[in-house]
């Protein structure tokens, strides 16, 4: 079958129930076929404005049109037209809507919205064109194509930026993947929406399976956040009511609450074995608590000096729980047995962060003073690490062998240094403001940032490149863990908001 539209053919679709087909032309002609037997149902005239992009509603009711003024060098001039499917006859045309890329129906046709090059979204009333509102997803980048994913509730939107951004029904964004080179992505999606296609300048195709790339499972906490760490695929919530909240990581159930402190002090750091077994928190209560994961019940305790404290950690090894506090003092204790006295090496001020290398025989310790120190399990200072830290640090890790040490700081600044010579070799801006979490991938390329910017983000530790960005908190990200097997990331935001996100 052969239809012949009679001008330059610019775009022709299939209705969303193959009952039709839509072409347009560069001379304004918009036809209607039957789609199985080719005979013209009938045709709609643009009034000679070029037709770039024809969409039908999911009930094939209406269909929208994107056209040109094409009369004049001046193609940026664009409107969006609804013309009837039945009659073939305009329903409404928008205002003039400069620099417009493309459009797409959406909440089922209820409304459209549409991108542009200029970096903003228009979402306009289906019923009645007019225009709700209109957003800049992220300011200096010029958008192109558009597209709805219904079985997620997520636009999808290439940018200038070579991402493709993801953004609910309200517009905000929720999530940003490189996908494509050159200025703009072609984007193409299933019928149902599972699959999207991102083509690139060099040729190249990404295939994503979109239930990966959903918003997270959220849970809401009654309280605040303090803290986060899996425990296999459970998640360990440390709240501000002396409690621990434990949380299914794949249904997002809770499944169990252990009282840490019965006099509702909080609890401000919690950390998991690395066999798994036990659980170790600390907070404003004066004792260590060590639990094991079957009987919570049969905890042991430590005491602790008065004044609070912010950090646990176990070393790789299991044999040591370092514990910081928020007044000057660092004690390690033995994992063991807890009523042995704790090695209390000299720190020169309070601890924000603790981080074991992986052979378990350092500790780098984060200081408010605005240093990182780093320890011998025995409690012998081997470094101080100060260079080139702007502002005070907030966490680090051990990268390559324990041979560099990863630190963040509260002005947003990502840090590597030698650890033996203390030398600093590269940094970078990271977020926008104070960095609050940090948590390493198993593979050890990649780390993972959580700012007080509301955003978390997943850093290439090679080349310092940002390999993606989750918006989905409204406020401040407080915390970040992944799971041990790197298939799972939970987010703390300071609204007391647990977002469980699954890796891609």
């Amino acid at each position: 079958m052969e239809l012949h539209h009679e001008s330059d053919l610019t775009t022709a679709v299939f209705s969303s129930g193959r009952q039709w087909i839509a072409s347009g032309g560069n001379e304004g002609q918009v036809r209607l076929w039957d789609a199985a037997s080719g005979e013209l149902e009938g045709e709609f005239s643009t009034a000679g404005r070029s037709v770039l992009q024809i969409e039908f509603r999911k009930d094939d009711a209406v269909l929208c049109l994107l056209v040109a003024e094409s009369q004049g060098p001046d193609r940026s001039r664009r409107r969006l037209l609804l013309v009837d499917t039945q009659s073939l006859e305009l329903r409404w045309e928008s205002p003039l809507v400069l620099l417009t890329t493309s459009f797409a129906f959406a909440d089922d046709g209820e409304y459209i919205v549409a991108s542009s090059e200029d970096g903003q979204l228009h979402c306009f009333s289906t019923e009645s064109g007019q225009l709700q509102r209109s957003t800049r997803p992220h300011i200096g980048q010029a958008l192109g194509q558009v597209t709805w994913l219904r079985n997620i509730s997520k636009y999808a939107v290439t940018s200038g930026g070579q991402t493709t951004m993801l953004l609910d029904s309200d517009l905000r964004e929720t999530c940003r993947i490189p996908t494509h080179s050159g200025d703009f992505g072609l984007l193409s999606r299933s019928g149902d929406g599972t699959i999207l296609a991102v083509g690139g300048g060099d040729g190249s195709v990404r295939i994503l399976q979109t239930a990966d790339l959903n918003t997270p499972r959220t849970v809401f906490e009654d309280t605040v956040i303090r803290s986060l760490c899996f425990h296999g695929q459970q998640i360990l919530a440390a709240r501000d009511d002396g409690l621990i909240d434990q949380w299914e990581a794949r249904s997002g159930e809770l499944s169990q609450q252990i009282m840490i402190d019965p006099m509702q002090r909080a609890v401000l750091s919690v950390a998991a074995s690395p066999d798994g077994n036990r659980i170790a928190a600390c907070g404003m209560m004066r004792h260590l608590a060590v639990y094991p994961v079957q009987d919570p019940s049969n905890m042991t305790t430590a005491e602790l000096p008065p004044g609070g404290h912010s950090a646990v950690a176990w070393s790789p090894d299991g044999a040591t729980i370092a514990v910081g506090g928020r007044q000057p003092g660092l004690l390690l204790f033995d994992a063991h047995d807890l009523s042995r006295a704790p090695v209390r090496p000299q720190v020169a001020a309070a601890v924000s962060h603790l981080g074991f290398s992986s052979d378990s025989r350092w500790i780098a310790v984060a200081l408010a003073d605005g240093t990182v120190q780093v320890l011998g399990r025995d409690g012998h200072l081997a470094a101080t690490i100060s260079d080139g830290l702007s502002g005070r640090p907030t966490a680090s890790t051990f990268l390559y062998d324990d041979q560099q040490l990863l630190v963040t700081t509260r002005h947003g600044h990502l840090c590597i240094y030698d650890v033996e010579s203390g030398r600093l070799v590269h940094r970078w801006r990271g977020h926008g403001g104070a960095i609050n979490g940090l948590a390493l991938l198993p593979h050890e390329r990649a780390v993972v940032t959580a700012g007080r910017d509301r955003t978390l983000r997943l850093w290439d530790l090679e080349s310092r490149q940002l390999i993606s960005q989750l918006t989905d908190h409204d406020r401040a990200v407080v915390a970040v863990s992944v799971s041990r097997d790197g298939s799972i990331l939970a987010s703390a935001g300071v609204q007391g908001d647990v977002r469980i996100w699954r890796a891609h």
